[in-house]
């Protein structure tokens, strides 16, 4: 489950549920805020014990085009077992092409479906590959819809202050303070 899916994210960012105007780009931002929240916080949030390793992890590239599916596939048939779910969310180290994190639309024993808005690119079994089970702390949530209100409302704004005449001054936060909203899951370098 990514941190926030996008009707909790409407929800908390007072978008109405009928209103699709920034789906498409909350859902394209959405992956790259959640490596954000990654790198800054220096945490992988891994569930402990949810993994699976190995030489024989291969990636298929969407089939109906460049929004279809992609899936990764292991040889050995180990997801279910090792506790990998539907919506759940996967990290990708080792992977030639592939790292990264992604949300698995449907689990099968050896094929995780990814959601539609999430590209692979086909790599064939053979590098060392590891993916691990994220498990996000229920508290992200609300830095998170900050963090995603910020990007929405920062795309195509590069102006950091601008002051009109009587007094009238504007100034946009930095990402660097909105960040801050996670320093209480931030881990040490």
């Amino acid at each position: 489950m990514p941190i926030l899916t996008l009707t909790e994210l409407k929800v908390l960012m007072q978008i109405p549920a009928t209103d699709a105007t920034l789906d498409p780009l909350l859902e394209t931002l959405l992956p790259s805020a959640q490596e954000r929240v990654v790198r800054y916080c220096n945490s992988a949030f891994l569930a402990s014990g949810v993994q699976v390793y190995g030489v024989g992890i291969s990636f298929t590239a969407p089939t109906t085009g460049p929004a279809g599916p992609g899936t990764i596939v292991d040889s050995g048939g180990r997801f279910l077992e090792a506790g990998f779910s539907d919506g759940c969310d996967v990290k990708v180290r080792g992977s030639a092409l592939n790292d990264g994190i992604y949300t698995v639309k449907t689990a099968a024993a050896g094929t995780l479906t990814l959601e539609l808005a999430v590209r692979t690119e086909a790599e064939a079994a053979g590098k060392f590959v590891v993916l691990s089970r994220l498990r996000w702390p229920k508290g992200l949530g609300i830095p998170f819809s900050v963090l995603l209100r910020y990007l929405v409302e920062k795309s195509g704004k590069l102006v950091s202050q601008e002051t009109l005449p009587g007094g009238y001054a504007v100034i946009y936060k930095s990402e660097a303070e909105v960040m801050k909203l996670f320093n209480e899951y931030r881990r040490p370098l």
